[in-house]
């Protein structure tokens, strides 16, 4: 039975908690296989990363020891793009010309050719595909294992125990300070004391102290850990609406931290 010289299938279908949205395009000679395979139940988003194939050696070249080949990297570094650059199903994947893997939101995103008469390395790649799922999938359980041990941990948790760093914060103009570095679900109200303006929050308080490596955010010992993570939650949401790349770092106040 003879194909068509040129055509293009589209499918979607859900493989646990996986939702893969497929596209294969075909010519006379390649066919190109794209996979969009969105993990249903990651609480937080990939940070965007993108592999390429490389015929030029550059800071951002990853080289396979097992092989000359090399991938080039773009963005930025994870638990999950390290578990994609040391996955041998990588590897297999790239041999696929004009070969692409990209995380991006809650998607493992691959794109590559092969020839159309190769239908074997046409099935690998969905095996492949298949294995690199199966990685993220146990490496997101053992996230989420130590995510759970934290709250347990921190449950218990007052002003003692912690304080916050605010990071990728550039100035704040004057006018909108109070309305940006405040929550919004809370009341509030500004107070001085020595000089130094603090926030109240019902019964408990926060300040704030631009330091080197970030914005130093600390309240009141008596403080539950619960409701400043809220507070900070909120003020994070403000920031990042303004068009910061704020980001908030928990500490602890018995380790030291060097930044």
């Amino acid at each position: 039975m003879k194909t068509l010289l040129k055509g293009e299938v589209n499918f979607v279908e859900n493989h646990n908690n996986w939702s893969l949205a497929i596209e294969v395009k075909w010519n006379s000679r390649m066919t190109k296989t794209t996979i969009k395979s969105r993990k249903l139940d990651l609480n937080n988003d990939f940070n965007s990363c993108k592999l390429t194939q490389s015929h030029f050696l550059t800071l951002l070249s990853y080289i396979t020891l097992s092989r000359s080949d090399s991938f080039s990297f773009y963005g930025k570094k994870s638990k999950y793009s390290d578990l994609i650059l040391e996955s041998p199903a990588t590897i297999s994947l790239m041999e696929s010309k004009n070969a692409i893997i990209e995380l991006k939101g809650k998607c493992l995103i691959f794109s590559g050719e092969t020839k159309k008469k190769d239908l074997s390395s046409l099935s690998n790649i969905f095996i492949l595909n298949e294995m690199l799922m199966k990685e993220i999938d146990e490496l997101n359980k053992e996230s989420m294992a130590e995510t759970d041990k934290e709250s347990i941990d921190k449950k218990n948790w007052t002003g003692e125990n912690f304080e916050f760093l605010i990071t990728g914060v550039d100035e704040i103009p004057n006018e909108d300070y109070d309305n940006i570095m405040t929550p919004n679900s809370f009341e509030w109200k500004k107070v001085t004391k020595d000089d130094w303006p603090f926030y109240k929050v019902g019964e408990d308080q926060f300040s704030f102290s631009w330091e080197i490596p970030g914005i130093q955010f600390t309240f009141n010992k008596e403080v539950r850990y619960e409701k400043a993570k809220k507070i900070a939650d909120e003020i994070i949401e403000n920031l990042i609406s303004i068009g910061q790349n704020a980001e908030l770092i928990i500490l602890e106040s018995n380790k030291v931290y060097k930044f």
